[in-house]
């Protein structure tokens, strides 16, 4: 099967850790992975996903989180390529990463209005 990967990305998915966790957090947590695997469906050839729990003993939570072996339908950017974001130089990857954020299939809030309108900008 991985010999026909042409361009195998792994993307870890994450939430917030959590002090108690039951099966309904699985159960949304892995129809989060599905829908983001399904907005990404023109990107994402195939590929298959694990759901994953770790539990930290010196804070006592548990953290859930899914990895994603993709085949995608084109390369991602070289770790050092760099582009104009908003007047400043970073990463292309970053920018995915942030789009892939702001498009809420992971869940938790972005920080502040200033990421907001930077992420809008970067949906047209």
């Amino acid at each position: 099967m991985f010999d026909r990967l042409h361009d195998p990305v792994l993307i870890t998915l994450t939430v917030p850790n959590k002090a108690a966790i039951r099966h309904h957090d699985f159960k949304l947590f892995r129809q989060r992975v599905l829908q983001f695997v399904k907005q990404y469906d023109g990107y994402i050839l195939g590929g298959i996903y694990s759901l994953e729990t770790t539990y930290n003993r010196e804070h006592g939570t548990w953290h859930v989180h899914a990895h994603v072996l993709a085949d995608c339908g084109a390369s991602l950017p070289h770790w050092s390529q760099k582009l104009n974001l908003f007047g400043e130089f970073g990463y292309a990857f970053n920018a995915l990463k942030l789009r892939m954020e702001f498009d809420g299939c992971v869940s938790g809030p972005l920080a502040g209005a200033k990421s907001r309108a930077r992420m809008r900008a970067l949906r047209t």
